[in-house]
């Protein structure tokens, strides 16, 4: 496995759109099967088509990442850390990022790139703590939307998310040395790591579950396509109901699950429903003997695959944060056959989405490895969502 840095962001945790532009363009023309993306396109939070300059913005960084998908390139978002409604957006009092922001209002002529970009996987947080009516709780910074989140995973919960097995109820993310943290761990071999929260810290989650369906799946000559990709993702996730109550209290400030308002649009939290779920389970079970269009085409490659010479694994690529002021890139990680391969962590929910994935089959010829067999790219582009 080889890891690319392409860095996205500047030395102050700034996600201009030049270079996330070039960015996705270097993940497209280097055929990057994944890439991980925790950010939005500063300094706009909400970029509005209104706007000559924001609608610039959408369409520059829209038209890389769909070049990428095309690419074959399987796009994984973090959903943002504002605890609140993407998908039906009101207020924006982030923007411009960059110098003094000024509160305007938002609909939905206004957009967050990268998440809201057609064909993403939007990826929420949740905690440790299981929710009343089954499945996890959503993290209360975590923001939402039926039309933007796909799929939710560990992200770490610091007020509601604690509980024996997580007692500070973040998520322990790799860290750069040099930088002071309050809760940071060192191994044996002198690796740093802090615990942290985020969405930042879930959708490289889901970034690893794509890049193992990609080192299933994604034989040479098999036509994986993004949309594969996401398909199978959002397929085999386990669904969740709304939580039928949420927490009175947390052991941090006392205040109840209800009291976290947006940080934009100053709303409280409301659950946009899930799918339906078996009787007395609190969560969606597909028949086994019923797969999905998606898995049976995944199956069959499969096959295709083992009868071509063996199949790909894949290692793990944390995020970082973004409050701090660290260099955030996007990495490119490629993976080589045969390693061993990993668990695929916890995948606790999903949401339809109604935006499709533009891409289709892998159009370039793979470089040969000295074995012969393909050598598999799997690129993981960096964070830049604020830890807490």
């Amino acid at each position: 496995m080889k890891i690319a840095g392409i860095k996205a962001g500047n030395d102050a945790g700034f996600f201009f759109p030049e270079a996330v532009v070039c960015a996705f363009v270097w993940t497209g023309q280097n055929h990057m099967d994944v890439t991980n993306n925790s950010y939005f396109a500063d300094p706009w939070l909400f970029n509005c088509k209104n706007d000559p300059v924001q609608r610039t913005i959408w369409t520059a960084e829209q038209r890389a990442i769909n070049y990428a998908e095309v690419q074959g390139v399987t796009v994984v978002v973090a959903e943002g850390n504002q605890a609140e409604d993407i998908t039906h957006p009101s207020q924006d009092k982030t923007s411009p990022d960059d110098t003094t922001p000024v509160t305007r209002r938002v609909t939905n002529a206004c957009a967050i790139v990268p998440v809201e970009v057609p064909g993403v996987v939007g990826v929420t947080a949740d905690g440790h703590n299981l929710q009343d009516g089954g499945g996890y709780l959503k993290s209360y910074y975590s923001s939402f939307g039926i039309s933007t989140a796909d799929v939710v995973a560990p992200g770490g919960d610091a007020r509601y998310g604690l509980n024996a097995e997580a007692t500070n109820g973040r998520v322990l993310s790799t860290w750069p040395a040099e930088i002071p943290c309050a809760r940071k761990v060192v191994d044996a071999n002198g690796s740093v790591y802090s615990y942290l929260q985020g969405t930042s810290m879930a959708s490289p989650h889901v970034a690893r579950v794509a890049a193992l369906i990609v080192s299933m799946f994604g034989m040479s000559g098999s036509g994986l396509s993004p949309g594969d990709v996401s398909g199978a993702i959002k397929s085999s996730a386990v669904a969740q109901p709304c939580p039928s109550s949420l927490p009175t209290t947390n052991p941090v400030n006392g205040q109840p699950y209800s009291s976290v308002l947006g940080v934009d649009d100053g709303k409280v939290q409301v659950c946009q429903g899930a799918r339906p779920t078996t009787p007395g389970t609190g969560t969606a079970r597909r028949t086994p003997t019923t797969p999905s269009r998606t898995r049976r085409r995944l199956m069959e490659r499969r096959a295709v695959g083992r009868r071509g010479g063996g199949e790909d694994g894949v290692g793990e690529t944390p995020g970082e944060r973004r409050g701090d002021v660290v260099a955030h890139h996007p990495t490119a990680v490629r993976v080589r056959q045969p390693v061993e391969r990993h668990g695929a962590g916890e995948l606790h929910a999903t949401h339809p989405r109604r935006s499709t994935v533009r891409g289709g089959k892998d159009p370039h010829v793979q470089p040969a490895r000295r074995d012969g067999a393909p050598e598999r790219r799997i690129g993981v582009v960096g964070d830049g969502q604020p830890g807490m």
